[in-house]
């Protein structure tokens, strides 16, 4: 008797235990994410002030005007390439020039290929081979010949970085040629592909053979 009121009353607990368990009350949702930011930032510098730090870059001290250059280049002022065009052609200290060269070959951008062209003829050695290097880094092949031409430098050290900067445009071409075997490859693998699924469909749909319209 008292076994079976026990296995009762462990039955209505476990029920009761039971029922809390299904009708407690969910968690709380997690907060929603913050919102995405879409708008650009708002820029630091005014067009005035932008075009007193465009004037700065012709300052007569060369630490200023590179310091200039480097805030034009960080605020992505649509003008520090030209700043810095213009500073290849007409500075008046090495170290300006070959950070100017650097500078424009972090863009990667190939149309600056033609003002490192013309870096090649600088009088200082530092400025040609800072040139040839960014040449390399760009491997615009049209520099090709402007390159070659670097092997008759009077400098070693300016031939030898020639040479290497046409083994990157080497480099750079046969990457290329891999890149485009890998396309038609794969659109050849696509292609064939397509061309067998269309073969089993033509096949369900009940397709008379080519050799039975012959007889």
């Amino acid at each position: 008797m008292i076994a079976r009121i026990l296995m009762i009353v462990g039955l209505v607990s476990g029920l009761f235990l039971l029922y809390r368990v299904q009708h407690q009350p969910p968690p709380p949702a997690p907060p929603p994410p913050p919102p995405r930011i879409e708008l650009p930032p708002v820029p630091v510098l005014s067009e005035a002030e932008l075009q007193k730090v465009r004037n700065a870059a012709k300052d007569a001290d060369p630490q200023v005007r590179w310091a200039a250059i480097e805030l034009l280049y960080r605020v992505r002022d649509p003008m520090a390439s030209e700043v810095m065009r213009g500073l290849l052609s007409t500075d008046a200290d090495p170290a300006v020039k070959t950070k100017a060269i650097e500078t424009l070959q972090k863009t990667g951008k190939q149309e600056y290929a033609g003002d490192l062209i013309l870096a090649l003829k600088d009088q200082d050695k530092d400025v040609r081979m800072a040139a040839l290097i960014a040449l390399g880094e760009l491997s615009d092949a049209r520099a090709a010949p402007a390159v070659v031409e670097m092997l008759r430098d009077y400098e070693p050290e300016v031939r030898m970085q020639a040479l290497h900067t046409m083994a990157r445009f080497q480099e750079k071409r046969q990457s290329e040629y891999r890149q485009l075997a890998q396309r038609l490859r794969e659109q050849y693998k696509e292609s064939l592909e397509t061309h067998k699924r269309t073969q089993s469909k033509g096949a369900t749909m009940g397709m008379p053979d080519i050799n039975d319209l012959s007889k």
